[in-house]
This record gives C-alpha cells, structure tokens and sequence, in this order.
C-alpha cells in the first residue's frame, strides 16, 4: 500500500556510490529514466517532466506535477521533504505518488557518471540519468 507523499523521506542504509561518496558525485540534475510499478520499470508518462535538482545540499525537483525541496546530504535527504499540494490529471497523480514512495524507501544509492539507481533489498526502485549526459544509470 502506497503512504501518503508527504510520509516519504529520502533515506538510505546503505550508500554504494562507486567512487569517493563526496558530495559532488550527488550534484546535478537528474531526469527519472523508469521506475517501478508493480514487477516492472516504466518509463515516465510521457510529455511528463520528473526531474531531481541536487546542488551543496539541497534537494529540489518535480515528480511530474508538484515541486518538491529539502536537504540532501550523503546521499539521502536529512528529513521529510516538502511538496507542494496541486492536484493534476490521475496518470500523473499516480506516478508522483509512486517516485514520492521510492523516494521514501530506497535502502542503496548508486552513483555512476551518468546515472544513479535508487533500490531497496536489490530491487531497482528508480533509475535516473544526469542531465548532459546520453547513457542511462544501469540496464532494466
């Protein structure tokens, strides 16, 4: 059952970020590549914007209608995140519900040059892409 997105936090157990772990590896934007739902990763709605912004220790972006904002730091937001509160066509709803959950539960946080994998228990929860770049953070 999916918590309320204001209930999610960013955290994590365990950070795998393959290289030193700075905080730098983090700074960027960031686009959601897929997330999953249920047994599989899917893409974002299209024409959707899902987008993380994260620069000397804040956090920012949108996951598809409202803006999100908090601080980040090694490689897990340090407290619940604040959203705003717009409501907006239901495929949208559902998939900024969905990513605000995996926000909230991820366990592993791997960061690469062009990507970064959010997952719990070793199930991909989120892949994103660091903006510049034109390979994805891992295969689905």
């Amino acid at each position: 059952r999916l918590r309320p997105p204001m209930r999610g936090h960013l955290r994590r157990r365990v950070l795998d970020v393959g290289r030193s772990g700075i905080a730098s590896d983090f700074d960027g934007d960031w686009r959601v590549v897929s997330y999953r739902s249920g047994d599989n990763l899917i893409s974002p709605v299209d024409g959707s914007e899902a987008m993380l912004s994260i620069r000397e220790g804040r956090i920012s972006g949108t996951m598809g209608i409202n803006r999100i904002m908090g601080a980040w730091e090694e490689g897990r937001a340090a407290g619940p995140l604040a959203t705003t509160m717009m409501a907006g066509p239901p495929e949208l709803m559902d998939q900024e519900t969905i990513l605000l959950v995996h926000l909230g539960e991820f366990d592993t946080c791997q960061v690469e040059e062009a990507g970064m994998i959010l997952s719990r228990d070793g199930l991909i929860l989120v892949e994103l892409q660091r903006q510049g770049t034109g390979e994805s953070a891992g295969a689905s």
